[in-house]
């Protein structure tokens, strides 16, 4: 068995006030597991992440229901959310109760959608429904060699944990 790459755990304290969410915005349901998981599967091909959700549209599929099954801890669908254009799912993020608090599991965007900042507005919508829902501090795994997600989160403020892995 190889072992996977590299990941460093990164944390965000939540901001109070919390600004409000993008009306575009809406929250996932199960039904959507199998459009979350080719997108996902697209998002991440060709990045340091490919293979995360699998290598076809039925594996990808399976893994994001396992999200909704709570594999990875009860999912929060009260702040998770994705974004449609033209009927389709081009972005997503979804968090789930792991361990000591939310992790944001997953956060992909469609190839064709990157660079328009996408990704911030989902995280910022996720940071704020956390905080109007208790919640102080945001975690997620990112792949220590994925410069571009590494980059974003700590442009919102998220910062390395030391000697806790998600």
């Amino acid at each position: 068995m190889t072992a996977g790459p590299k990941r460093s755990r990164l944390q965000v304290v939540l901001p109070r006030p919390t600004r409000p969410i993008d009306p575009a915005f809406r929250h996932p349901r199960p039904e959507d597991a199998p459009e979350l998981g080719d997108l996902a599967l697209r998002a991440y091909r060709g990045t340091p992440d490919d293979g995360d959700v699998g290598t076809s549209p039925q594996e990808a599929a399976e893994e994001m229901g396992r999200v909704f099954d709570g594999t990875y801890g009860p999912p929060l669908l009260d702040a998770s959310y994705v974004l449609a254009h033209e009927d389709r799912l081009i972005a997503g993020a979804l968090v789930t109760l792991w361990k000591d608090g939310p992790l944001l599991a997953y956060l992909f965007t469609a190839p064709e959608h990157v660079g328009k900042g996408l990704g911030s507005r989902l995280v910022n919508a996720v940071m704020a429904a956390l905080g109007d829902l208790g919640h102080t501090s945001l975690n997620l795994a990112v792949t220590e060699d994925n410069r571009a997600a590494r980059r974003l989160y700590e442009r919102l403020g998220f910062v390395v944990v030391q000697g806790r892995s998600v």
